[in-house]
């Protein structure tokens, strides 16, 4: 499940502004004209449909949504840098995407546009990451979290390590592995083995 949020968490996709040196086209509301939207986000069919009537369905201005692979999604942007005719607005994705774009300085630094949202109480860690290195300046704001959700047979549930909390599950927890008899051999190999619980392996794998 993916939603809009402002206040997003770590694993989050992102949105930043695009790109300065060139000469964009002037969209919105004053111009008449769209306000292009790219993005490596929401590309199935019902997302691209749930975004577009609505999420985008009450913006202030004419908003054109694009979804796209990361491939084409990189080409088109440097395409219109080179070119020097820019006609994507905004762009969205994962904290990845934007590295490339932020070291040639093809995104515009969002520090202003980021002060005007102190209200939305974004992490702190999401607000480092943002800056890419940087000091002063923010290249993107998070706009929506990705739910995981972990389905386990309940019959595994007795094996969890002492005092583990199935409703609040640490990956360390849910992961290691209680002391056990050693595990048999099975098929003439042995049974990858992970260290039990309160230990873990050495820098050269062996436990």
């Amino acid at each position: 499940m993916r939603y809009l949020a402002f206040t997003a968490l770590i694993s989050s996709a992102l949105l930043a502004g695009c790109i300065p040196g060139a000469q964009p086209a002037q969209p919105g509301a004053g111009s008449g004209g769209p306000v292009v939207f790219f993005s490596t986000q929401f590309k199935p069919v019902e997302e691209q449909e749930k975004m577009r009537g609505t999420i985008l369905k009450d913006a202030p201005a004419q908003v054109e949504f694009i979804p796209e692979d990361a491939g084409p999604f990189n080409d088109r942007l440097i395409a219109e840098q080179r070119a020097g005719k820019v006609t994507v607005s905004l762009i969205g994705g994962l904290h990845g995407d934007f590295a490339p774009f932020v070291q040639a300085g093809q995104i515009e630094d969002l520090g202003p546009f980021m002060s005007k949202l102190a209200d939305r109480a974004f992490p702190s860690t999401l607000l480092e990451l943002s800056r890419m290195g940087t000091r002063d300046q923010h290249f993107y704001a998070p706009w929506m979290q990705a739910t995981y959700v972990l389905a386990v047979n309940k019959k595994a549930l007795p094996h969890l390590p002492q005092g583990a909390d199935v409703n609040a599950l640490s990956s360390s927890r849910a992961t290691c592995i209680p002391h056990t008899p050693a595990q048999p051999e099975s098929l003439g190999s042995r049974v990858p083995r992970r260290p039990p619980c309160g230990r873990s392996s050495s820098s050269s794998g062996k436990v």
